[in-house]
């Protein structure tokens, strides 16, 4: 058996059954794999302590807060953000094992995630490349607080994983819309904060560059009828995260 590697894995968890197995499939490879649960109903918490993760629990603190809190509760010099709905390759482990001598050149490393939704890999448009900074020295990290698109400031230089991170972050459309619900109204509640606020051609105005840009400049187009709609979806989106701004600002 390899050598582990010197890397804690933190995976957030809240009724994660369906997803832990294959999330977890990796956990040989790894010094620690931590999963903080958050008031699991399912049997996420016996699933993650049979398949040899750690598991820790705590209450619901937001996206920002109870992130910090779990990344600091790792033991490893190296601290590889993953969520329940992703997994981790043979290939991305054997690309980890030939980066570990000379990991330290960067304080941390992006990876790319590769949604497979509807049956396919989406492999153009707005989700695809999808680059997030998730690798990263545990000495090199804080996290701001944000409402929804938590991510880790770094201190120092950040490089590049090149195995790609399959992501299933959705399970259908209706899935997919429930979410976007809770997350435009958690980003026009943000941004209201902050101060920002939306015109009235503000909404329609940006959902029409978001479609173009998705579907012609990043050729969302090549994943065919799928692709028509995720870029239509994705417009969507945009308009109501604007409307929302709008309606909160008046």
């Amino acid at each position: 058996m390899s050598e582990r590697l010197p890397i804690t894995v933190c995976t957030l968890c809240l009724n994660e059954a369906r997803n832990l197995p294959r999330c977890l499939s990796q956990i040989e490879a790894f010094e620690e794999w931590l999963v903080l649960d958050t008031g699991s109903a399912d049997d996420s918490i016996q699933i993650a302590k049979a398949l040899g993760a750690r598991v820790e629990s705590t209450p619901w603190k937001g996206f920002s807060a109870t992130r910090d809190e779990h990344f600091k509760l790792a033991t490893q010099p190296w601290i590889l953000w993953l969520d329940a709905d992703e997994e981790l390759t043979p290939a991305f482990i054997e690309e980890l094992r030939n980066l570990l001598p000379k990991i330290d050149q960067h304080a941390a490393y992006q990876i790319n995630r590769l949604m497979f939704f509807e049956g396919k890999w989406i492999r153009h448009g707005d989700w695809f490349p999808d680059r997030v900074t998730r690798l990263f020295r545990g000495d090199a990290w804080s996290m701001p607080h944000r409402e929804i698109h938590e991510s880790v400031e770094i201190s120092g230089s950040i490089g590049r994983i090149i195995e790609t991170v399959p992501h299933y972050s959705y399970l259908d459309w209706a899935d997919r819309q429930k979410r976007i619900e809770s997350y435009t109204a958690l980003w026009a509640s943000q941004q209201h904060e902050k101060g920002r606020t939306s015109s009235l051609i503000g909404p329609p105005l940006r959902a029409t560059w978001k479609f173009f840009r998705g579907f012609i400049v990043k050729k969302g187009a090549l994943d065919g009828s799928l692709g028509l709609k995720i870029a239509w979806s994705n417009a969507l989106e945009v308009h109501r995260k604007y409307r929302l701004l709008r309606n909160l600002g008046r």
